[in-house]
């Protein structure tokens, strides 16, 4: 009978331990995280993703719009790049991110898929100030200590501001 007490504290404790990992807080406090880190260049970034992630980003701008599907090779050189022009023309990036849905799936809760909507100010010198606002679905993997993205699908639209 002690076994069983404990083998229902253990799962309890794992599904606690599942749902806080997924919560709409821990996910914000992971994502300003995550972008904290490619804005200062840090490899750590990559680290953020699976081995298998699967990219799709469409992006409208007034120039024209562009595409990508990729894996994490792409996408941690591509948040280098970003990162290192954002940093080298000493921007400043508002991000106003809204939780729309955390959906929790996988046996014990291992994995979950985030809608978000987010809207991004930046501002370079004395460039006219960009905002692009995103709609993605984010799937992340639960971890011990953390999360990881497996996979990543974004549609934006930006404009210059006067």
């Amino acid at each position: 009978m002690r076994k069983i007490a404990w083998l229902a504290i253990l799962a309890g404790a794992f599904y606690a331990h599942s749902y806080f990992m997924f919560s709409e807080r821990n996910i914000a406090h992971w994502l300003n995280q995550h972008d904290e880190a490619v804005m200062r260049g840090k490899d750590r970034a990559c680290d953020d993703y699976t081995y298998d992630l699967k990219v799709h980003i469409r992006a409208g701008h007034a120039t024209g719009e562009w595409q990508v599907d990729g894996g994490k090779d792409m996408m941690c050189e591509y948040e280098k790049r970003a990162g290192a022009a954002l940093m080298l023309a000493n921007a400043r990036i508002n991000t106003e991110r809204e939780i729309v849905s955390v959906e929790r799936s996988g046996f014990p809760w291992m994995t979950a898929t985030v809608k978000l909507h987010e809207t991004h100010q930046v501002q370079m010198g004395r460039l006219p100030r960009m905002e692009e606002i995103a709609d993605a679905t984010i799937t992340f993997e639960r971890k011990i200590r953390t999360m990881s993205v497996s996979r990543l699908e974004s549609v934006s639209e930006g404009n210059f501001l006067r």
